[in-house]
């Protein structure tokens, strides 16, 4: 008995302690594997997010190209539509041929939308850029420039101004000031305000004609030079004009407020005017759009 007490108590001592080994292995392990779960938790996690931003991101591209495409392919329709009015009104004055309000026509699309188009002098405004100018031409609006600065301040000029569009501006929708900066540039001195009144007074008259010009420069008795520079600078039939269409949904009304609104810029070919060119296509067409946008609605 006294021999076996002793074997007995170390077996005991043996299988307590490795109990306690196993117990603290166990929860060793589980104190490990927690930690590597939310890991690989946050991993996943992560891979999924990255493929739904990247599947959101492949949409708002695939969209933004394919509005891109019905954007570009309805603004080349519009131009055709453009093309094929101006050359049924040749031998015409475009101007004459605008309605009250400046409507040009109406366009219908295959799926009942309605385009409200319209038509406005758009160059009443100094051109400031002299690319692909002759040197008098360039020299002419350089000066008339100059006087409008003079006159307004150079925080006031770029609504006076634009950078494209024929050299000559507008008669009859000029501001008061470019046709006093552009009249100075002609005849100078006290000869400047006598051409900025029989200028002005063009537009009182019902149906102004380019022949009136010829007419002003005779009057005033000008000389060969500055009839040159009136007959650059000035124009009674304006060549650049700017274009508003409206888009209405099928079966509203023509006064209900459009869904959407687009701006555009155009330069009709003229003998005076020869620049017929479409850089959308490369092809010679009776009008050229310079500038096409949608612009957001009030």
């Amino acid at each position: 008995m006294n021999g076996a007490l002793p074997r007995f108590i170390g077996c005991s001592s043996t299988l307590s302690l490795g109990k306690g080994l196993q117990t603290r292995r166990t929860r060793s392990q589980g104190g490990f594997a927690l930690p590597l779960v939310i890991v690989l938790s946050l991993v996943a996690g992560i891979l999924v997010a990255s493929m739904l931003e990247r599947q959101t991101g492949q949409r708002m591209t695939i969209a933004r190209q394919t509005q891109s495409y019905k954007e570009q392919h309805f603004g080349l329709g519009v131009r055709e539509v453009f093309d094929h009015w101006i050359k049924n009104n040749a031998g015409r004055s475009i101007r004459e041929s605008l309605g009250v309000d400046s409507k040009v026509l109406d366009m219908e699309l295959g799926d009942g939308t309605t385009i409200a188009t319209y038509m406005y002098d758009a160059q009443g405004t100094l051109l400031t850029n002299p690319a692909g100018l002759g040197p008098d031409d360039a020299q002419d609006l350089g000066g008339a420039l100059e006087s409008l600065t003079d006159a307004v301040g150079r925080g006031a000029v770029g609504s006076l101004t634009r950078r494209v569009g024929p050299p000559s501006i507008s008669v009859l929708s000029a501001p008061i000031e470019v046709l006093t900066a552009v009249c100075r540039q002609i005849a100078g001195g006290p000869g400047a305000d006598d051409c900025f009144r029989e200028l002005l007074a063009l537009r009182d008259k019902p149906t102004p004609t380019p022949k009136d010009l010829a007419d002003i420069a005779t009057s005033l008795n000008l000389e060969e030079a500055q009839r040159a520079r009136l007959l650059r600078l000035c124009a009674i039939e304006p060549t650049y004009y700017k274009v508003i269409l409206d888009a209405r949904a099928a079966g509203a009304s023509s006064d209900s407020r459009p869904i959407a609104r687009y701006e555009a810029y155009l330069v009709l070919r003229t003998p005076g005017n020869p620049r017929g060119m479409d850089p959308a296509t490369g092809l010679n067409r009776s009008s050229t759009f310079v500038a096409w946008r949608k612009v957001d609605l009030p």
